[in-house]
C-alpha cells in the first residue's frame, strides 16, 4: 500500500512539471517614429520532465523574435522606439500526457496519447493594458504526430523546439500582417483590444455607463490668471454614475491653440468601473514671454463605445506675460545745451578768447567746484560755433593749468602781443572768487591760498589789464561770486569787513562784465543740468533762446535779459535762494544793448 502511494505521488509530480521561467529583456524598435522606450520580456519554461526544453530553445526564439519580427536595433535610429512596452511569450503543454512516452518504445501507438501544446503572445503598453494578443493552440493530433516522429529519432526533446519554431513562423506572419494596424493605433493613442476579446456593440449593452465630470483651474498664485513663468494646469475629475463599466475613457481639450500647445489636447483614463472616479491633470510651466490674450477652452469626456459625457464645459482664462521690473539708474544724460551745435560758417578773424575753468584746487582747504571745468569746456565750443572765434585764437586754462603764473602770463603778456585796435575779446572764468578784508575781490587760481593775497589774482588787475589793451571791445563773463558762499570762499575765520561792490571799476572801461550774481549773493550749481546755473542759461541763450527778434543774432541786451530772467526764477523756485545776474558797469546796457555777441543761425 505504501509503495502504491509513493508511485502515485511520483506520477503527480511527473505530470505537473515545473513552473520556473526564464526571462529576457531588451529594447526593440519598430519602423515608425514613436518615441517611447520598449522592452521585451519572454517567459518560457526553464525545465520540464525528461529535459524536453532547454535554455537554448528560449534564446533561439528570443533572437528570432527580435531579428525577424521586429527591426534589428543596430540598423535603426536609436531615437525611434516603439510604444509597445512588454512582449510576453508563454509556452505551455499538458505534460501529463508524457506518461505514455515509455510505452512508445515498446510499440504502443502514438494515437493513444493525448495532450495539448499552446503558445500565447501578448503585446502590452506602458500602463499594462494589452494592445494585441496572439494565441496558437495545437490539438492532440498535431502534437502527437510530431512527438511520435521525434520519439524514434533522438534527441527526443527536439520535437518541442521544432514545434515552437513552427508556431513562431505563424506568429511572425500574424504580427507583420497587423503591423500597420498596431502602429496606427499607437500613433492615435487608441487601444487595440486583443482579438480574443469580443467587440461589444451598444445594442448588446444592458447596463451602460454614465459619465460626468468637474474641473478646476490650477495656478500658483490662485488668481485664475495664467501668468508667464507660472505653473498652471487643469484638473479634471471624471465619475461613472452608471451601472456599466466605461471603457477607454478620454478627456479631450479644444479651443485656444496657445493653451493647448502647453497643456496638451488629450489624456487617457482607461476604464472606469461603476460608481468609480478618476482624476487627470493637464499641466505646464508657461514661458515668461507670452502674448496677452483671453483664451477659451472646451472640455469633453468621451468613451470608447460612444457613451460620452452628455455635458461639455467651456471656460475662458486670461493669459498675460510675466511682469518685468525695470531698475532705472541715470548714469549720465546728455543735457540739452551739450548737444553738438550745427557747424557755422560765421567767423571773426579778429576775435580772441580766454577760457578758464577750475574745478579741482591744489589746496585741500579750498572746496572743489563740481561743474566749473565742464562749464568752461562747453563755453569754448560755443565761442567757436556761435561767437565765431577761431580755435587757434582761444587760450584755455583748466584746473592745474590755471595757476597764478598762467593768469599773469595770458593777461599781461600774450594778449597785448596778439590783439590790435579792431580785436574783440571774450573772457570767461568759472571758479572760486574770494573777498579781501578791505572790500577788494580776487579770482582764486589753481595754486591760490586763502589769506595769501600774493597767490590770488585781483579782479581789479584783470580789469586794468583788459583796459590797457588796444581793442575794439571786450566781454568779461564771471561765473563766480565774492560773498564767501557758493562759488566763493573765505580764509578760515575771515568774513568780509565791507560789502563787495562790483561797481567799483576803472574809469572809461573798454569792456562789459556779465556777472553770475549780485555782490552779496551766491552763484549756484544746477545739479539737474550738470552746469552752473548762470552758465547753463548763458549757453541756452547763445544757442538761440535769447534771439527775441529772431534775426539770427544774439545781442548783449537779449542775452542779458534772457539769462537774468531764468536764473532768478529757477534759483527762487527750485533752489530756494536768490541769484540775480548783473551787468556792469551800471548804465552800460543802454549803450551796448545792440552789441552782437554771436550768430545762432
Amino acid at each position: 500500500m505504501r509503495r502504491i502511494k509513493i508511485l502515485m505521488i511520483g506520477l503527480v509530480l511527473l505530470s505537473t512539471g515545473c513552473s520556473q521561467y526564464l526571462k529576457y529583456q531588451s529594447h526593440v524598435r519598430l519602423k515608425t517614429p514613436i518615441t517611447q522606450k520598449t522592452k521585451i520580456s519572454i517567459r518560457l519554461p526553464a525545465k520540464i520532465p525528461s529535459g524536453l526544453v532547454r535554455e537554448s530553445v528560449s534564446l533561439a526564439i528570443y533572437r528570432d523574435l527580435i531579428q525577424n519580427v521586429f527591426v534589428n536595433p543596430a540598423k535603426e535610429d536609436p531615437d525611434i522606439l516603439c510604444a509597445v512596452d512588454v512582449i510576453t511569450l508563454e509556452v505551455g503543454q499538458a505534460v501529463w500526457g508524457l506518461l505514455w512516452y515509455p510505452f512508445t518504445l515498446f510499440g504502443v501507438p502514438a494515437s493513444k496519447m493525448h495532450g495539448k501544446v499552446f503558445i500565447n503572445l501578448k503585446l502590452s503598453d506602458p500602463s499594462g493594458k494589452v494592445i494585441k494578443t496572439y494565441f496558437e493552440p495545437y490539438s492532440r493530433q498535431k502534437w502527437v504526430s510530431i512527438y511520435a516522429e521525434y520519439a524514434r529519432t533522438p534527441p527526443a526533446g527536439k520535437w518541442l523546439e521544432d514545434l515552437v519554431r513552427e508556431a513562431m513562423e505563424r506568429l511572425k506572419k500574424d504580427i507583420n500582417n497587423d503591423r500597420d494596424e498596431i502602429i496606427a493605433a499607437i500613433e492615435k493613442k487608441k487601444p487595440v483590444y486583443a482579438e480574443a476579446e469580443p467587440r461589444v456593440s451598444p445594442q448588446d449593452i444592458t447596463s451602460p455607463p454614465k459619465l460626468t465630470f468637474s474641473y478646476e483651474i490650477i495656478d500658483d498664485n490662485r488668481d485664475k490668471v495664467f501668468n508667464g513663468g507660472e505653473k498652471v494646469g487643469l484638473r479634471v475629475k471624471v465619475s461613472n454614475q452608471g451601472k456599466g463599466t466605461a471603457l477607454g475613457v478620454r478627456v479631450l481639450l479644444s479651443g485656444n491653440s496657445t493653451v493647448l500647445n502647453y497643456l496638451g489636447k488629450e489624456k487617457f483614463l482607461a476604464n472606469i468601473s461603476p460608481n468609480g472616479e478618476k482624476y487627470v491633470t493637464f499641466e505646464a510651466l508657461l514661458p515668461y514671454k507670452i502674448e496677452y490674450q483671453d483664451a477659451s477652452v472646451i472640455v469633453r469626456v468621451t468613451e470608447e463605445r460612444g457613451f460620452d459625457a452628455l455635458k461639455e464645459a467651456e471656460f475662458t482664462v486670461a493669459i498675460q506675460p510675466a511682469k518685468i521690473e525695470r531698475e532705472k539708474k541715470v548714469l549720465s544724460t546728455l543735457v540739452d545745451v551739450d548737444y553738438p551745435l550745427t557747424a557755422s560758417s560765421f567767423k571773426r578773424d579778429n576775435a580772441y578768447a580766454v577760457v578758464i575753468g577750475i574745478s579741482d584746487y591744489r589746496e585741500s582747504s579750498i572746496p572743489d567746484i563740481k561743474y566749473a571745468k565742464r562749464d568752461a569746456e562747453m563755453v569754448k565750443i560755443y565761442l567757436e560755433n556761435v561767437c565765431g572765434v577761431k580755435p587757434e585764437n582761444i587760450f584755455t586754462f583748466y584746473d592745474d593749468r590755471a595757476s597764478i603764473g598762467d593768469f599773469m602770463d595770458v593777461f599781461e603778456d600774450k594778449l597785448p602781443k596778439k590783439l590790435d585796435k579792431n580785436a574783440i575779446l571774450y573772457i570767461y572764468y568759472a571758479g572760486h572768487g574770494t573777498p579781501g578784508e578791505k572790500g577788494e575781490t580776487y579770482l582764486v587760481p589753481y595754486d591760490g591760498r586763502l589769506g595769501s593775497e600774493r597767490t590770488l589774482y585781483p579782479l581789479q588787475d584783470l580789469y586794468k589789464a583788459v583796459n590797457k589793451l588796444t581793442i575794439k571791445e571786450a566781454v568779461i563773463i564771471l561765473d563766480a561770486c565774492f560773498s564767501g558762499e557758493g562759488r566763493s570762499v573765505l580764509a578760515m575765520g575771515k568774513r568780509p569787513l565791507v560789502p563787495v561792490k562790483l561797481t567799483k571799476m576803472i574809469a572809461k572801461p573798454k569792456f562789459v562784465v556779465l556777472s553770475a550774481a549780485d555782490a552779496e549773493q551766491t552763484s549756484n550749481d544746477y545739479e539737474n543740468k550738470r552746469h552752473g546755473l548762470f552758465t547753463y542759461y548763458l549757453l541756452k541763450g547763445l544757442r538761440g533762446k535769447a534771439d527775441n527778434d529772431n534775426n539770427g543774432w544774439i545781442e548783449l541786451g537779449e542775452l542779458y535779459d534772457y539769462v537774468k530772467k531764468n536764473v532768478y526764477k529757477v534759483a527762487r523756485n527750485e533752489l530756494y535762494t536768490d541769484q540775480t545776474p548783473k551787468i556792469l558797469p551800471e548804465g552800460i546796457l543802454s549803450k551796448k544793448r545792440r552789441m552782437r555777441i554771436g550768430r545762432c543761425k
